[in-house]
């Protein structure tokens, strides 16, 4: 039987690619007998639905402090220093 760790990393991929259909099936019985992984899967389902929708508007009204790019670029160059 699949794990909740398992199922909750497939509903997660599941919004970026399409899931093959044996791991569709998996998951889907595994989130049919439980609860905490069906709960999750409605939850992220909802916030994606939530961020399709309003997701640019929102963007547009948000600006990130100088400090927060900074922050933020630096974080990024250090992790990609990591995977060479």
């Amino acid at each position: 039987m699949m794990t909740c760790e398992k199922a909750v990393g497939l509903v997660s991929e599941a919004l970026d690619r399409e899931l093959t259909p044996s791991e569709l099936k998996k998951v889907r019985w595994h989130i049919r007998l439980c609860p905490a992984c069906f709960k999750y899967e409605k939850q992220i389902q909802l916030l994606h639905d939530f961020c399709v929708k309003y997701g640019d508007h929102i963007c547009d009204e948000v600006e990130l402090p100088e400090e927060a790019r900074t922050r933020i670029k630096a974080a990024l160059e250090s992790a990609g220093s990591r995977k060479e």
